[in-house]
């Protein structure tokens, strides 16, 4: 596995990578993002470790993954983008819609 733009570090012999050497809220190349599908594709699995990413660079990460779905009037985004889903889980195991 070669790549120019992230590090990727095998973690098992089977399956699953780590990968680094960029901040996902940051990203300045594609490269970045096609190789981070590329590497999920070939490893299966993938941890980014310590990436707090912003509802912003989640919806332009997953977007080279495929076509985002839009926020349906069951769900809330909050206030953020559309295509960010916001379900939350209250202490009697029940599931509320915003």
């Amino acid at each position: 596995m070669s790549y120019r733009h992230i590090k990727v570090k095998q973690a098992t012999k089977r399956i699953g990578a780590y990968l680094s050497g960029f901040d996902l809220n940051a990203v300045e190349s594609d490269g970045v993002y096609e190789e981070i599908k590329r590497a999920v594709h070939e490893v299966q699995v993938v941890f980014m470790r310590d990436q707090p990413m912003t509802p912003e660079a989640y919806v332009r990460m997953g977007r080279h993954f495929g076509e985002l779905e839009k926020s349906h009037t069951v769900f809330n985004s909050e206030g953020g983008p559309q295509e960010i889903h916001v379900i939350k889980h209250d202490p009697n195991h029940q599931i509320e819609t915003q």
